[in-house]
């Protein structure tokens, strides 16, 4: 990231896509439209500040095989549940099995109360020809 800052600074969390956008870096993520999703998340919401939360894994949890197991994903939130969908199908068990970590990281640095997971993997819609 372009400069140090305190694990607890909230400003950063709210200008995080602006300051990535000036110095021209990105999360990448999936977009919403990109998948298909099963109705049963038809009232789930894309999570505000998941990049944010992925930075975060990365950067000041040093969990860099999360990170990259979890690069490209997207994560939808109902209450209590969030469901996040990974490219790499490989990599689902390995996610699950670091929810603690996702969860932590939420809690810390993000504006979610999340307080289970299920990881999915993301099944691609098909682009028309």
């Amino acid at each position: 990231m372009p400069f140090p800052i305190k694990e607890d600074d909230i400003l950063y969390r709210h200008f995080f896509t602006f300051i990535n956008d000036f110095n021209h870096t990105s999360v990448p993520s999936l977009r919403y439209e990109e998948l298909v999703i099963d109705n049963k998340f038809d009232d789930y919401i894309e999570c505000d500040y998941w990049d944010f939360t992925l930075m975060a894994i990365r950067k000041w949890k040093l969990e860099k095989e999360l990170y990259t197991a979890l690069e490209g994903s997207l994560a939808l939130y109902d209450c209590d549940d969030m469901a996040v969908f990974i490219k790499d199908a490989g990599k689902v068990d390995f996610v699950s099995r670091n929810e603690n970590i996702i969860l932590d990281t939420l809690q810390k640095y993000s504006d979610f109360c999340v307080k289970y997971i299920k990881v999915y993997a993301a099944k691609m819609r098909t682009k028309a020809v």
